[in-house]
């Protein structure tokens, strides 16, 4: 299935079709799609990125690589000279929201 979404997206590029990706990618596949996935999705700015991914966060794996990327991302991009303001705001918000994902309402950690 998952070759069949890469396909398909080489023909006719859509966010929708990267996105069902992620949701049945394993392990390397998923490495390989989240990083480009979080790149254009930060750079245009898109303020759902956090609620679309929140139902990965329900694979422990997915929710690490996912943290990774941000974090990388986060380093790599945050220089007075080449940031948007747009893009500190989403990569803020969406490690606001891990770390809020990995608390509970108590402020202990699951």
């Amino acid at each position: 299935m998952l070759e069949i979404l890469r396909a398909y997206f080489l023909v006719k590029p859509a966010a929708a079709l990267c996105r069902l990706a992620l949701d049945i990618a394993t392990r390397q596949d998923f490495i390989e799609l989240i990083k480009p996935y979080l790149t254009n999705t930060l750079t245009k700015g898109i303020p759902s990125l956090s609620a679309d991914l929140k139902p990965l966060y329900k694979d422990l794996s997915k929710r690490q690589l996912i943290e990774d990327t941000v974090i990388e991302l986060h380093s790599t991009y945050v220089s007075p000279l080449i940031i948007e303001v747009l893009m500190v705001s989403s990569l803020s918000t969406m490690l606001s929201i891990m770390t809020h994902s990995r608390t509970s309402s108590n402020g202990c950690r699951r």
